[in-house]
């Protein structure tokens, strides 16, 4: 199957920067002999390259690999923890730099026993990096709380007063989701008993033939104007028409450079993904999907990536809802994931008068099952034109 080429440079990058590094400053300094060095090399390389070992020896789904469970739960386990240790290993380096260059400047002597003192340093270092992962899998593994926020604005057409939507994103089924969870989840959604749920893309990671039993409790949705969705991403390497097709046939509208006006003077709008352009798909058209809204519209735009935002404010657009970025998973990783989609990661932004919400994700891609000071959350917007008991956090 075809696959991003930036996703494949990324994906070798990310195994090739821990792997050099920790074999340089991890393995290399060990007073072992040569042959259980290279014991160790081996299995680092394996942990590094898991990504491209999974795809070569798991099929052509690069995202969702044809493996035992717990395999591909090992896998990640050991490649999380592999990226907490490169991050610690250098902290613990600079310290290091940092000890030796003071000695030096005193004129202190050389510190005995240094490389024993290292490798005890660098093996507590490896001991906290596999529990801390352990840990942060335990709490991706938890189930989505709603998290409640809202939208006041006088300005609103008198249908909006009070309406409630609910945002889910990035639910990343596969093979590993638990049917249960996703049965949890709607029960969830619609004990909110909302007037509209919207899905940002990401359904899911792997075929319909593979997935059809596992998706099916989202056909349970329930709300007043209905549930739609927009593909993200992953949905093009898992079969793009295919489940277009089968999550229309839930009950989903999928909205595809299109949009829906609700009773409630909404017109609800969505996007397709920028992947699309690599697969042959009609790529992200904001005239199609936002053109001719009768005046009086309040008008919501559905995209699951944040790359376009601005285009999507000059285009006229009231509010965009999207997620991509999973919150960043990781309190201080967050900044880094902020970096790379135009400053954006989750919560609330205003972007020239339009608001934009960025969803932390609703469950979690297995390919980094982790989540640390970043939960997922079923969304639920609140739209009112009276005065707020609180102000919704608005961040520039």
């Amino acid at each position: 199957m075809k696959m991003e080429a930036q996703a494949v440079v990324f994906f070798w990058l990310i195994g090739l920067i821990p792997f050099l590094y920790v074999l340089i400053r991890g393995i290399m300094p060990l007073g072992l002999p040569l042959g259980r060095k290279l014991v160790l090399t081996a299995l680092l390389f394996a942990v590094a390259f898991k990504f491209q070992i999974l795809r070569r020896f798991a099929g052509p789904m690069f995202f969702a690999p044809d493996l035992p469970n717990w395999i591909l739960v090992i896998a990640a386990w050991a490649f999380t923890s592999l990226l907490f240790f490169l991050v610690f290993l250098l902290a613990a380096d600079l310290v290091r730099l940092l000890v030796w260059a003071a000695r030096r400047m005193l004129r202190r002597p050389p510190i005995t026993g240094v490389r024993a003192v290292n490798a005890g340093i660098n093996l507590a270092l490896l001991t906290l990096s596999c529990v801390l992962t352990g840990w942060g899998m335990s709490n991706a593994a938890a189930l989505p709380e709603v998290r409640r926020t809202q939208v006041v604005d006088r300005m609103l057409p008198r249908g909006m007063d009070d309406l409630e939507l609910v945002l889910l994103a990035d639910l990343h089924i596969d093979r590993l989701t638990v049917k249960d969870d996703i049965s949890e989840v709607v029960r969830r959604v619609n004990a909110l008993k909302p007037d509209a749920i919207v899905i940002a893309g990401d359904f899911v990671d792997g075929t319909v033939e593979e997935l059809r039993d596992k998706v099916a409790p989202l056909a349970g949705l329930r709300a007043r104007y209905g549930v739609y969705g927009i593909p993200g991403n992953h949905e093009y390497y898992s079969g793009y028409r295919a489940w277009m097709d089968h999550l229309t046939g839930l009950g989903i509208t999928m909205l595809e450079n299109s949009r829906r006006l609700l009773p409630c003077k909404v017109a609800l709008a969505g996007v397709t993904d920028p992947t699309a352009a690599r697969f042959g798909e009609e790529v992200p058209d904001f005239d199609k999907a936002l053109g001719n809204i009768p005046k009086g519209y309040y008008k919501i735009l559905l995209a699951h990536q944040v790359k376009m935002t601005r285009e999507a404010a000059a285009r006229g657009a009231d509010l965009q809802l999207s997620g991509h970025t999973h919150g960043g998973m990781v309190v201080g990783l967050d900044k880094l994931v902020a970096l790379s989609n135009h400053g954006f990661v989750s919560d609330w932004y205003d972007i020239g008068g339009m608001g934009l919400y960025v969803s932390r994700g609703t469950y979690l891609w297995k390919g980094y099952p982790i989540r640390l000071g970043v939960p997922s959350e079923i969304t639920s917007i609140h739209f009112s034109r009276g005065i707020p008991c609180e102000p919704a956090p608005v961040r520039d």
